[in-house]
């Protein structure tokens, strides 16, 4: 009696890794994580989609899970030292560009969309 062996060839192994590595096409997306970055060295206060948040410093805020999202941060001193808004989705990579100002009780606001 024989026993046949068989070997199979890397680039038939190769040709099977696909198999496995497929998205399924009905599996939604999850979505953004957005997250409001507050840069500054002053005291702050700010609106947040749907809640007021004060601070001092560089904080890093939670944004609700809506659709759209506005955030405004006012600094609370007549300083001219920077106050910098960035938001971001940090589950997708996504940032939008920071606004910034230095005007004593200078203001900044954007969006997520």
């Amino acid at each position: 009696m024989k026993i046949k062996i068989v070997v199979a060839t890397p680039i038939a192994l190769l040709m099977l890794l696909p198999i496995g590595c497929q998205k399924d096409e009905d599996e939604p997306e999850a979505p953004p994580n957005w997250v409001a970055q507050v840069t500054s060295g002053l005291s702050w206060s700010g609106y947040f989609g749907n809640r007021t948040v004060s601070g001092f410093g560089s904080q890093q805020v939670d944004l609700p899970d809506e659709e759209v999202v506005c955030v405004t941060v006012q600094k609370q001193t007549d300083s001219n030292g920077a106050l910098t808004l960035q938001i971001k989705a940090i589950n997708r990579g996504w940032n939008r560009d920071p606004v910034t100002t230095t005007a004593p009780y200078g203001v900044v606001t954007d969006c997520n969309q």
